[in-house]
């Protein structure tokens, strides 16, 4: 796939969804395609890890936002940020309205706005309607309820009764007509009701399918619901005149009791919102267990329909593209972020779905280098593969660098080395692991040989107490420094103000430690594969590449050789991400991917 460089003014008129914002990968590429010309959205539906919030990527707030998975920001200073109004967040259904009304310029587009934001202040604040009710005592609660009972059983009751009366009263002679001439009228009135409940109810749910004949199956069982009161009302009457025996009395209303409940159930059934068809789908491609395993996404495919079809592209992260693969969409593109590593492989229904909607995706982008094995064991083809850096605005860390360039100037006396790397290491999960403990160990052997040797590390993850054990055991407490999880630009001032930058050493790929201290223009110490890296990005990225424990110690002691980097590493990590990583390539790989999706449906009708 050739690719050219792009400007905002030459980009084509596309209107692009992202489905799905796991650590802000939707919301930086919507934000970059929007400055050169696209009009993406972003619908991120019943998620609100801080990690997936634009105020965590853009605001530099200040204060405590307490929970990280229910962030409150409500409670700290924004410096006047505002999230902007094409990133949809709350539950699905208000996240679908809001967007179908924005696209169609809707006078209702402030109302779905604002139960969006309500929900997630109500999701925050732990609101609940009970908040709002009014404080009633347990006597005067009973007997309202009491009151409530036997107003619903006069109203049900009464016109039984009424009738009743009214028969009795009129109709004496009913008492002497047991006749063999009403007994035939009965069982023929009852033949007649049998086949008319097989032709109009069974008969018309099970094999009629359009939705005008449900529409009036529906309406023809509500009726026969209400017929079926009117029948307990006859039954009790024809009783009260003696005209049926005590045991078919009770035989006739068990029958029609439970006939009526099975008829609602029916009702119900029949009006439950109109599913999209099987064959708009296009499930009919699927094999059995592909579509057993779809049934859980079925209740609301029809509402997906209607807001994917008000797009060009569908750009679909993670396992959300099950939901476009289900609905047949030529115009979707699968966006993994660490997804293909393990979930395609796990036989499961969202394991299963998920390897389908990737392998039947008209595009793919791969933002891992290491996930090219996993693109190969799926079988995916090359042509429909993009191997795409994950979205990356480099222009505002290149701009806070040269707003703080006094930090960068560093002291050759202390060697500083900062890891902010979430502590977990005692597994291997490719997902979660960073093997921590070999950074810790190789530091450990390094510091007891030189005294200017420090180390800082973020109080965050799985394995933190552990590691503060190890560090205890190998006795070098006193050179390794704990502070708490940072902000954003917090964190870039502390890369600054290192000599280097130690990640992970479990995966072969950079990730968003990597990359933002390398365009910051610092050495980062981490685990890479040079060969993918070179495949995936056309040239391997500038680091301090290490994997054991012996080259972590070789790599800190270069460090320690060339304190003030007079080697020039960490500038030319910066040229290589400005080449390799930069926020027009990423847009230049996604626009060229977009209009080959866009030329293959063009193709297709």
């Amino acid at each position: 796939m050739s690719i050219q460089s792009t400007s905002a003014q030459e980009a084509p008129r596309i209107r692009v969804l992202h489905v799905g914002n796991i650590a802000n990968n939707a919301y930086n590429t919507a934000k970059i395609q929007r400055r050169l010309g696209i009009e993406a959205d972003v619908i991120c539906f019943d998620y609100y890890h801080i990690m997936s919030c634009p105020e965590w990527e853009d605001s530099g707030f200040e204060g405590s936002i307490n929970d990280p998975f229910k962030p409150d920001w409500w409670s700290v200073d924004l410096k006047n940020f505002k999230r902007p109004r094409w990133f949809a967040q709350g539950p699905v259904d208000q996240c679908r309205k809001y967007l179908m009304a924005r696209n169609s310029q809707s006078i209702t587009e402030k109302y779905w706005y604002g139960r969006m934001t309500f929900s997630r202040w109500s999701l925050v604040s732990n609101i609940t309607f009970s908040d709002f009710s009014f404080s009633v005592s347990r006597d005067a609660t009973a007997r309202f309820l009491k009151f409530l009972r036997h107003a619903v059983s006069t109203l049900y009751w009464g016109p039984k009764n009424l009738a009743l009366l009214f028969f009795r009263s009129l109709l004496p002679s009913w008492k002497k007509a047991r006749s063999p001439a009403l007994r035939k009228c009965y069982f023929f009135t009852r033949k007649v009701w049998r086949v008319f409940r097989y032709i109009v109810v069974a008969r018309s749910v099970r094999f009629l399918k359009s939705m005008l004949v449900r529409l009036l199956t529906g309406f023809v069982l509500l009726a026969i619901s209400a017929f079926g009161s009117l029948a307990l009302l006859t039954i009790s009457i024809a009783r009260q005149f003696r005209l049926i025996t005590p045991v078919r009395h009770e035989y006739l209303l068990q029958r029609i009791r439970d006939y009526r409940t099975e008829v609602r159930e029916k009702f119900k059934s029949v009006l439950q919102p109109m599913k999209v068809s099987e064959k708009r789908q296009g499930l009919g491609r699927l094999n059995a267990t592909l579509k057993k395993d779809a049934q859980q996404y079925m209740g609301d495919l029809s509402e997906w329909r209607a807001l994917f079809d008000q797009y060009d592209i569908i750009q679909a992260y993670s396992v959300d593209p099950i939901r476009p693969f289900l609905l047949n969409l030529p115009n979707y593109a699968a966006y993994e972020h660490g997804t293909i590593r393990e979930i395609p492989f796990i036989d499961n229904a969202q394991g299963r779905l998920t390897k389908a909607s990737y392998q039947a995706a008209p595009v793919v982008f791969v933002t891992n280098s290491d996930n090219i094995t996993a693109v190969k064991k799926m079988g995916l083809e090359p042509s429909r593969v993009v191997y795409l850096p994950h979205a990356f605005d480099e222009t505002k860390l290149l701009r806070f660098k040269n707003e703080h360039l006094e930090l960068s100037k560093l002291n050759p006396d202390t060697i500083s080395l900062f890891s902010p790397s979430r502590q977990h290491w005692r597994d291997d999960n490719p997902s979660m692991s960073k093997r921590n403990d070999k950074f810790i160990r190789a530091f450990a052997v390094v510091a007891r040989d030189d005294e200017r040797l420090k180390a800082k590390m973020v109080a965050w993850g799985e394995d933190l107490e552990k590691s503060k054990s190890l560090i205890d055991q190998l006795g070098i407490s006193d050179r390794v420094s704990w502070i708490d999880p940072l902000k954003k630009r917090e964190l870039w001032i502390e890369y600054l103000k290192c000599h280097a930058v130690v990640d992970q050493f479990l995966i072969p790929a950079i990730g968003g430690v990597a990359f933002e201290a390398m365009t910051l223009g610092k050495r980062v110490l981490t685990s890479i594969d040079i060969d993918q890296n070179r495949e995936f990005f056309g040239e391997p990225p500038v680091m301090l590449h290490c994997t054991d424990q012996v080259e972590i110690e070789s790599r800190i002691r270069e460090i320690l050789a060339d304190p003030t980097d007079l080697k020039q590493i960490g500038a030319a990590a910066t040229e290589w991400m400005i080449q390799y990583h930069s926020s027009q390539r990423v847009f230049d790989l996604q626009l060229a991917a977009y209009r080959q999706i866009l030329e293959s449906c063009r193709s297709a009708a």
